[in-house]
This record gives structure tokens, C-alpha cells and sequence, in this order.
């Protein structure tokens, strides 16, 4: 089968897109804005000591008096946003265009701060834009190998776990009496698997931390590795209770086929937007940590809702 008929693999990159998608814009945006920060402080060469002329606050405006090289006295009125009170005749360096002294910054000033919060969001988005494209593509590639691994047929049953928001599908593998617990990918037909199904099993329960498992006409991948018990956990766990047998199976081709629930794989991405409703108050705790303000606020909040919903997408969620 090609890569991208598995449900699993469409999941994975359509979850991954707006991550993509909000990282790179922020990396242009921000990146262009950084820029033409830059370019205004960079022919600020010449260097002068200056002294604060009178008591103040940095976040209010400071008065600092200094002279240029041809000895000609200057006052500019600079504002600091993280520094608080500041006494006269305190040293402050000032850079400033040899050719324009009226161009004259310093370290920390407004624009020298709003460069650094713009080139810390580009190396932010960077850094989260790899962390998402190289665990996505590497999470795909461990599953293609597992998926080539020999296959063993054993009995599988399937089951669920639910907290909130929080829907995950399991396969239980059964070799010698032993169980193995696989959190899976959904899709259709998981929920009619029924107990002791036998099944093709990519890879040794004992021994691999990855199994693929062919079941029921379905390629099911895994959403991680594989447990030895049964996971604890607060929720609430559905397992399949109808045993497989002969007349287990004949009842239901009698019945027309088990009852399969589909989800397209549309609904079930929106049904994973809803995990990204806490991230405008983790944005909004970022951004008074870190002082970026209502910018920063925004940032976080597209950099936080792009990751609460690739993670689900990439680790595997159930929409039933």
C-alpha cells in the first residue's frame, strides 16, 4: 500500500501543517521587522560616555547627557522599559551615526529591546518549526521499518481509554499468556475488533518496543511504545467483551458486517482543535514572565495552539 493511503501518515502530516504554516509566517514577519531594526542601529559605530542628567525611571524616559567627538554636548531622552529607577550621573554608553548625533541609542533602549524580543520570536518559531518537522518525520520512518519487521499471527483485542478531552485506542497482544498494551492510531473498524481476533503482528512483543498489527483487512500503527500492564490512569477504560469465535463471526456476517464508526479524517482533526483552548492563558502567563506584552502575547498564543494541536495528531488521538 503507498505511504499516504495509511490514515496514519495523513494524520501525522496534516497536523503537523499549521505548525508549519504559523512558524514560517512568523519567521518572515518577525524576521523582516528584526531586520529593519538592524538596519537602523548599525550605523551606530561611534561610541560616548554619557551620564543620566536628572533622577528618573527607564520605563518613563531617561535624559542622558553626552558628547559627540567633535566635543559638541548633546541631551537625548531614551526610554529603558525593564529598568526602573535610575540616579543622576549614572553612566549609560551611547551609541550613536558619526554623521547624524541625533541618531543615538543604547543598550536596552526601546529599540534595542524590541530588536531582541523580534530575533528571540525568530529563533523561537525556529526552534519549535525543527522540533515539529524532525519528531514528525522521524516518528513516520520508525513506523515504516517496524511495518517491514516479520510478522506473527496473534490474538489481539482492542480497548480505549477516556479522561475529558483525552480519547486514546489501544490493541492488547497476547503471546504466551503475556499481554502487551499498544496505543494505536485510530480508524475506522478498531472498536468492532473482537477479543482473541487473530492478527499478523509486525515485530516481537518481547522484544520490540514498536508493533505494527494487521487486523480485520486493517494496518494499524502505532501511536507509541508498546507497554508491558496495562497503563494506570484516573479515566475510563472500554474494552471489547465478545470473544472471537466461529459463531462470534458467523452471527456477525449474519448481523451485516460489524458496526463500524467513520470519522472522516477532517472531523477528526477539528474534533483536536478543542486541546488548544488553553493556550491564550499559557501565552498570556509567557508573556508576563517574559514581559514581551501584547506582542509576545500573540506569538505565544499561535506558537502554543500550533503545538497543542500537532501533538495530538502525532501521538495519536480518538474521535469516537
Amino acid at each position: 500500500m503507498k505511504l499516504w493511503q495509511r490514515r496514519a501518515v495523513r494524520q501525522m502530516a496534516l497536523s503537523v501543517l499549521p505548525l508549519v504554516l504559523i512558524c514560517v509566517t512568523l519567521i518572515i514577519v518577525l524576521g523582516v521587522k528584526a531586520n529593519s531594526i538592524a538596519r537602523q542601529l548599525s550605523p551606530a559605530t561611534a561610541t560616548a560616555a554619557g551620564m543620566v542628567a536628572v533622577d528618573g525611571t527607564g520605563s518613563a524616559g531617561l535624559d542622558i547627557a553626552w558628547s559627540d567627538s567633535g566635543n559638541t554636548r548633546h541631551t537625548t531622552h531614551l526610554v529603558f522599559p525593564n529598568v526602573g529607577a535610575v540616579t543622576k550621573d549614572t553612566k549609560v554608553t551611547i551609541f550613536y551615526v558619526p554623521g547624524d548625533p541625533s541618531r543615538a541609542y543604547a543598550a536596552g533602549d526601546r529599540l534595542d529591546t524590541r530588536g531582541r524580543e523580534l530575533a528571540s520570536g525568530v529563533l523561537f518559531a525556529v526552534l519549535v518549526l525543527l522540533i515539529g518537522v524532525i519528531v514528525s518525520t522521524f516518528r513516520l520512518w520508525r513506523r515504516v521499518i517496524a511495518e517491514r519487521r516479520p510478522a506473527t499471527t496473534l490474538p489481539v483485542r482492542w480497548a480505549q481509554y477516556r479522561r475529558g478531552l483525552i480519547r486514546r485506542s489501544w490493541l492488547i497482544v497476547t503471546e504466551n499468556n503475556v499481554e502487551s498494551w499498544v496505543p494505536v492510531y485510530w480508524q475506522p473498524g478498531l472498536a468492532a475488533i473482537l477479543e482473541g481476533t487473530p492478527a499478523k503482528v509486525h515485530g516481537k512483543p518481547s522484544l520490540d518496543r514498536l508493533l505494527v498489527i494487521e487486523v480485520n483487512d486493517l494496518t494499524v500503527w502505532p501511536a507509541g511504545r508498546r507497554r508491558d500492564i496495562k497503563p494506570r490512569g484516573r479515566g475510563e477504560w472500554i474494552e471489547g467483551t465478545v470473544k472471537y469465535t466461529k459463531s462470534a463471526v458467523k452471527q456477525r456476517e449474519r448481523d451485516g458486517g460489524p458496526d463500524i464508526e467513520r470519522v472522516s479524517l477532517v472531523k477528526h482533526l477539528a474534533g483536536d482543535i478543542a486541546l488548544i483552548l488553553p493556550a491564550p492563558v499559557l501565552a498570556l502567563v509567557w508573556s508576563y514572565v517574559d514581559s514581551s506584552g501584547p506582542a509576545g502575547f500573540g506569538i505565544a498564543t499561535a506558537l502554543l495552539a500550533s503545538v497543542l494541536f500537532w501533538l495530538p495528531g502525532v501521538y495519536g488521538s480518538d474521535p469516537t
